[in-house]
Order: C-alpha cells, then structure tokens, then sequence
C-alpha cells in the first residue's frame, strides 16, 4: 500500500512541477477570449475559473479581451481585431498566442 501511494505522489509532483514550468516559459502574452454568452462573473463563478490569476503568478502576461457577449461573428471579430491592435500598441509588444 505504500508503495502504491509513494508511486501516486511522485506522478502528481511530477505532473505539477513539469506544468509550473512550461508555464514559465510563455515567450510572448496570452490574449484569453471569452465564447458566445461569454461573462466577466456571473452568481460568483469567474469565466476562466482563475487561470488568468494562476499564468500571472507564473509570470505570464496576460490579457482578457471584452467583446459583445452576443454579437455575429463578424461584429465581434471586429472588436477582437481592435483590442489585439490596442494590445500590440504597448511597446515592446510585438506577438500574442
């Protein structure tokens, strides 16, 4: 029995340390989008469920684009277009994944 567990616990840390440090290494800033319906907060559960806060805290730079929550998709490509443009004015900004 304790090997199983030693075996599970040395999975887990693996998997978590190997995530801590591809996160890291991000190279360029994230640009997170919300989908159709998409909200900022709704009854308190946050869109992305903290994953912004948790690729700050690796040392990501992260931004969350606002677009219309219901729109067609023309209008809110538009508006992505627009803040991406806005993104890549800040200087030494040159990519976004």
């Amino acid at each position: 029995m304790k090997k199983i567990i030693s075996i599970t616990l040395f999975c887990v840390l693996t998997i978590f340390i190997s995530f801590n440090s591809y996160a890291a290494s991000t190279k360029y800033p994230v640009v997170l989008v919300h989908g159709l319906f998409g909200f900022d907060d709704i009854f308190g559960i946050d869109y992305f469920y903290g994953v912004p806060q948790a690729m700050r805290r690796q040392g990501v730079d992260v931004y969350i684009a606002q677009v219309s929550p219901a729109n067609s998709t023309e209008v809110r490509g538009e508006q992505l277009r627009t803040y991406v443009q806005a993104v890549l004015a800040i200087p030494g900004l040159q990519r976004l994944i």
